[in-house]
This record gives C-alpha cells, structure tokens and sequence, in this order.
C-alpha cells in the first residue's frame, strides 16, 4: 500500500516574520490542536524549512488517528500562511494474518501488538506494538527474532496487515569474554555483570548488567556489547569492551582558622588516599589521616574485599583511632557487610568493638560492643557532581558498655533538582540523634558539627551534640563534568549536653558562603569561603582541597 504524503511547495520567495497561520480542511482536529502541535511561538518566523518540519508533524498526527493519505498543500498571502489539509479516509484494521511464531500463541502476539480488528490504524502505535513484541522475545531467550510485515492491504478504509515471526533458535548465556582491561582481571568484570550463566538470554537482564559494570569507580565501557555463537549448542556468548580508568586516588583539604579570644588559630588539614582495585582484583584499601584546632589527631584505615564467600555481598575491615589534646585515646574496629538489593538500594550489618582510655581527665575508661544496620538509595545521574538525583542514607546503632546501653541514629537526605540548563539546586537534610538508660553521654559518645561537610563558617568539630538538625541548600553552576561554581546555606539546630552534669542547652547557628571546584591536571581542586555568626570577613573560614587521580 502506498502511503502519499504529498508537500506542494510555493511561494518560494525568502520568507519573513508571519502574524497568522491559517488551517483550511481539517475536520478531525480543530485548529487549536493543530496550532498545538506545531509547538511554535508567536511572531513565526518560518522559512521553507521550518514549514516542511511544521507538515511533518501535522501528518504524524493525522497518521497517529488512521488518515494514512493525508495530504498538505500550503501557501502564503501577505502575512498569513495557509494550511490546507486533505485528510482522506479514516482507516481501520481488518484482518491481521500471523505466520512464523511458534513460541508464543497468535493470541498473546495479537495482545502485545495491541491492535484489534474494528479499531483505528495507528502507525505510531503499531511501531510501539511492534516493539513490545520484539522486547517479548528478546527476554524470552531469542536475541536474533525478526518481525516482519509480509503485506498491508488497503480496501474501503480498512487495513489488512500480514505479519511475519523469523524467532531464531532460543539461547542461553554462555561465556564472557572482557577486551581492553590489562590490570582488572576477567572474573572482576564477569563478577560485576552478574550475568546468571545457564539461564535464558534477556535483554533487560544485559541492560541491568550494563548499568552494574558502570558501578565499577575503575571501568568504562568502551562499546556496545557484542554477541558470538557460543561454544556449547544453544549457547551466545557476550564480547565486553572496557576501558581501565585511573583508580587510586589522593585528597588532601588544607584550611587556616584565625585567632580568636583566648582561642588559638592555626592550620588544619586531612589527607586521605585510596586504591580502589588493588593488584586488578576489585578489593579497596583507604587510609585517612586529619588533624584539627585544638590538638586533635584521626586515622582511619578500611580495607574491602568484594563478593565474599563467592557471594554479590562486600566486606569491609575498618580501624579507626583518635588522639584529643592530651584529654583521651579512642580506638575502634568494626567489620561491615554490605548487599545490594538491586540496583539503586543496598543494605548494609555492622559489628564493632570501641575502646575509650583516658588521660588527664576523669571520665572511666570502657569498652563497648555494638551493632549496626544501614539502609542507602542511590540514583544520582553522576556521584562525582550530580545535576539530578536523590542519595538518602539511614542508620542506626546499638552499642553496650557494662549496663550502659547507647542508641544512634543518623539519617541523610542528599536531593538534587536540576532548574536550568546546568544549573541544580542542592539540598542535604541531615538529623542526628542519641539515646541512652545512663546520661549525660560522655563526649566522645557524642556527635561532631561544625566545619567542612559540616556546619561551614564554624571551626572544625566546634560543638558536641546529642541531637541535631541540618538543612544545607546550594545553588550550583556545573561548569563542566567535574567543575561547578556555588552558593551555600547552612543552618543547624542542635541541643547539647554537658558531662557529669547533664546540662542540657538548645542551640540555632547558621553560615553561608561561596565554593568552587574546578578539573584541573592535577585533579579535582575545591576551596570554600564561608561565613558563621561572626559576620567579618577577615575571620571567614577557607578551605582548600585536592583530589587526585593516579
């Protein structure tokens, strides 16, 4: 059957600011519903192009509601264009032959392709019927089905449609192989597929798996994958073309606190260094070293291994051990193990162990055992510097030290809303809470606010709390894939307690400022200027930082 989509083209004259568009003939839609879906403002500026751009889009929409010989004919008078539409005959399905498909019945065919007889001829939804079919068998086992329509007959407003099934023999997974990858051994990339091998080919299955492998901090995919006849009958095998990326890492935050009062000044700074696929095995080593105003010295050490015990579940060692002043040691170690439960959520059980030994002042020294559970969603577009997407984090603690018993709870809600053309707006709501049958909590029990990733325009880990709430809002510019420029909001509320006494005091502190962060050849450089509730700007807070690859 041909289809005759006919542009009659005059006026050929260059073209100028027109105040009118005219439609003539169209009974089937009004003229608003055509002007509609032109999709164009006021004063139209059209040329030839744009007027055979504004046909093509009225003829799909005559197409999408059976008239299939629609015609368009224009002209221009003055400042007007005319529109004038031959609509022709509606048409309507008749009868719908299936020849070819063995695997599924005519039947179920027919209700995928979602087309009965009596009902109007849509193109666009028999492309998208055609489809379902389609992604029906490819998640069936047939990866190679061909649907063809043998014929299209046109009689007295009524189509009759022949199809044609070309299935392909049904096949399972079998092999992967990984090319492009010289340090990541194979089974890191076959693991990270989670391609359940014996089972049936799907496409939704290679999608998910796709998205999997894109997880991976040291891998990009450097292809569409490809496909080979397995070895084994009845078997396909995956080709999977990769690129390794850098994936240690180095960080470093170097800040300046001015005097103030009694209170010393001086410089701050962390430094934290990863691997991420140590020896090409996918297992990660972090170590973290921070020094803060007044004397206060942290180290943090993890290691994780993945897929433990041959499962998709990682487990994480971590130590940790931190030096206040000449006041107290605190040490701890905790075993983490971690489960995706699909692709945006993972759920996480911790076991810990902490010991606190003091040493000039008169808090009794402990131990405690303790035990975790976290639960993270996920689905920001990039980690590095998203645009859109929403991260939310919960976990919550129970630790016992003699009849002491201590509750933790701490929650974090990262949503990013993308406003204008790389532009976003940022907003963290972070609560923290503490509970306990033995108060007041010594400090070290308590939570930390203030500073970088904290409570920005106050020194680092200025106030201790028991409770708190933290609204964190920022405008960004995404200069690029890795750089922005932004504004910041910080506001917390928060309420203290003092040790032995258990005084307890209500708090309201916000800060503001400006950051930026910018991809350089030496990696990811970030500084801060922020303002607290001294409002000078020689005693702002600045912090500088370093991210690099290696």
């Amino acid at each position: 059957m041909a289809f005759f989509l006919t542009f009659i083209l005059v006026s050929l004259s260059p073209l100028h600011p027109l105040s009118y568009i005219q439609t003539e003939g169209n009974r089937s839609f009004s003229d608003e519903e055509i002007l509609h879906s032109l999709n164009l403002s006021e004063p139209f500026n059209l040329t030839e192009k744009t007027i055979e751009e504004c046909s093509r889009r009225i003829l799909n929409l005559y197409k999408s509601a059976g008239f299939l010989e629609a015609e368009i004919h224009y002209e221009i008078r003055d400042s007007t264009l005319i529109l004038t539409i031959s609509e022709g005959v509606e048409f309507r399905v008749g009868t719908i032959e299936v020849k070819g498909n063995r695997f599924i019945k005519d039947d179920v065919l027919l209700k995928l392709l979602s087309i009965k007889k009596g009902r109007v001829f849509s193109v666009k939804d028999f492309e998208a019927g055609v489809d379902e079919v389609l992604n029906f068998y490819g998640n069936s086992g047939f990866p190679f089905t061909r649907f063809i329509p043998s014929y299209f007959k046109s009689e007295k407003g009524r189509i009759e449609i022949g199809l044609e099934v070309e299935e392909g023999p049904r096949l399972r997974w079998g092999d992967i192989t990984a090319q492009g990858n010289t340090i990541t051994k194979d089974y890191v990339i076959k693991k990270q597929l989670r391609i359940p091998t014996g089972d049936y080919f799907s496409e939704n299955q290679l999608s998910r798996s796709r998205t999997w492998l894109e997880k991976l901090p040291f891998i990009e995919i450097e292809d569409t994958f490809g496909f080979v006849k397995g070895e084994e009958s009845g078997t396909v095998d995956l080709l999977v073309n990769v690129r390794e990326v850098k994936s240690n890492r180095m960080s470093g935050i170097i800040g300046y606190i001015p005097p103030r009062e009694e209170e010393k000044g001086g410089y701050i700074g962390s430094f934290m260094t990863e691997m991420l696929n140590l020896f090409g095995t996918g297992r990660a080593i972090s170590v973290q070293w921070e020094k803060q105003i007044p004397p206060y010295t942290k180290l943090d050490v993890s290691f994780k291994e993945p897929w433990v015990f041959g499962s998709q579940s990682s487990l994480k060692l971590s130590l940790f051990h931190l030096l206040e002043d000449t006041l107290y040691t605190f040490s701890k170690a905790h075993i983490e193990v971690k489960t995706d439960l699909s692709l945006n959520l993972s759920m996480s059980i911790l076991i810990g162990w902490e010991r606190f030994t003091p040493a000039s002042i008169e808090i009794p020294a402990s131990r405690k055992y303790s035990l975790g559970t976290g639960v993270e969603f996920s689905n920001l577009d990039y980690p590095v510097n998203p645009r859109r997407g929403v991260n939310y984090i919960f976990f919550t603690e129970y630790g016992k030290k003699g009849p002491t018993n201590v509750m933790k709870f701490t929650l974090d809600l990262l949503n990013n809303i993308p406003v204008f053309a790389n532009n976003a707006i940022a907003i963290l709501i972070s609560g923290k809470a503490t509970r306990t049958n033995d108060p007041p909590l010594p400090e070290y029990e308590q939570f930390t606010l203030g500073g970088y990733n904290s409570l920005r325009g106050y020194r680092e880990r200025q106030f201790r709390t028991i409770q708190m709430l933290r609204v964190s809002p920022e405008y960004r510019y995404l200069v690029s894939r890795n750089s922005r420029l932004y504004l910041f909001y910080d506001c917390a509320y928060f309420k203290t307690s003092t040790y032995p006494l258990g005084t307890l005091e209500d708090y309201f502190k916000a800060g503001y400022g400006v950051g930026a962060r910018f991809s350089g050849g030496i990696g990811i450089i970030s500084i801060e200027y922020a303002l607290g509730e001294e409002k000078n700007f020689m005693k702002a807070k600045i912090h500088l930082g370093l991210d690099t690859a290696f």
